[in-house]
């Protein structure tokens, strides 16, 4: 009896020994999301990093990377130090500052640390991203103490969950480009891409927006502007260019205005792809990414009647739900 129970003991500690525990990491222009299947957790931090200026040195002491670049104190110390986007350009990844990365995100963050630290690295991206990683990844994912990585393209992420027949729409409107994806039950039949009608160009129309309306207004102030968009009660505060006084207006109609070009050259491509595919009407269409706004949707229910516009609660991370679902097929 007590040779049986020691033998279950040892058959439990080794299959627990080489359980895989896994990280998906989706890097994106804006934000990098990431998902802890075994924990459930899933979380987003803004793609920053952190170099010493002039000499563009990384700061490799974990205070260089998401949401602790974005507080730490030394950063306010802009002679010294500069913010970058460590995604938003294919040619800026450099092999020290994703192993830096890594290791960063292998401790959990800014957040709380992991109860155990991920040994297999799932990583995921924009196809053009992935294929300037992926030579240095190999090296970068072992530097910082994970066994296994492997890559995933990001659209196989955003298939939608509809009937093994039905065709459906996927739009993610990305930092740097929205990609509209159709997909006839698992399968992608087309895909088109447009960099025009980003998020970062969105927030630019209504910078410009504002300008011609002698009204000066940073980024942070014109991302809170697109995501009401529409809404009656809206405030935008910035300062007047004339004057340089304090100046607030409210419901703005220029910025439903700028935005409505972009949003109708969105439907243009929707129209475009759908004859691409040359099958039947799509019945729904999901928005996605971090620059899908209650406005967009508004707007696509309008333009394209008869097709459902779905906008989940927190567009931005859908892609990071669909790896989680991923993960689990893994575990």
């Amino acid at each position: 009896m007590r040779a049986s129970a020691f033998f279950r003991g040892a058959i439990r500690r080794c299959t627990g020994r080489h359980r895989h525990e896994n990280l998906g990491l989706i890097l994106g222009a804006d934000s990098c999301r990431l998902v802890l299947p075994s924990e459930g957790r899933l979380w987003e931090e803004p793609s920053l990093l952190v170099w010493r200026w002039p000499e563009r040195r990384i700061l490799l002491d974990g205070r260089a990377f998401g949401c602790v670049a974005d507080q730490t104190i030394i950063c306010r110390n802009l002679d010294r130090y500069q913010f970058v986007r460590m995604f938003e350009s294919e040619s800026a990844v450099d092999g020290d500052v994703l192993s830096g990365l890594l290791r960063y995100f292998r401790t959990g963050g800014a957040r709380p640390p992991l109860r155990r630290a991920p040994d297999r690295l799932v990583l995921s991206g924009r196809p053009a991203l992935l294929e300037r990683i992926e030579p240095v990844l190999p090296r970068a994912a072992s530097d910082a103490g994970f066994g296994e990585c492997q890559t995933v393209a990001e659209h196989h992420l955003l298939t939608p969950e509809v009937g093994r027949h039905a065709t459906a729409l996927v739009v993610d409107v990305g930092h740097t480009a929205t990609r509209i994806f159709a997909w006839q039950g698992g399968q992608l039949l087309a895909e088109t891409t447009d960099a025009e009608v980003s998020g970062a160009a969105l927030i630019q129309a209504v910078v410009d927006a504002a300008a011609r309306e002698d009204l000066g207004i940073g980024s942070r102030t014109a991302r809170q502007a697109l995501a009401h968009c529409g809404n009656p009660d809206l405030m935008l505060s910035g300062r007047d260019l004339n004057s340089d006084l304090p100046r607030v207006l409210r419901c703005p109609r220029f910025v439903g205005e700028a935005l409505a070009e972009r949003f109708d050259r969105i439907t243009c491509l929707c129209r475009r792809l759908m004859g691409a595919a040359r099958s039947t009407a799509p019945a729904r269409l999901e928005l996605a990414g971090g620059g899908a706004v209650p406005g967009l949707a508004l707007f696509l229910r309008q333009a394209l009647p008869g097709i459902e516009v779905s906008l989940p609660a927190r567009p931005g991370l859908v892609s990071a739900r669909g790896l989680m679902r991923h993960l689990s097929v893994l575990a």
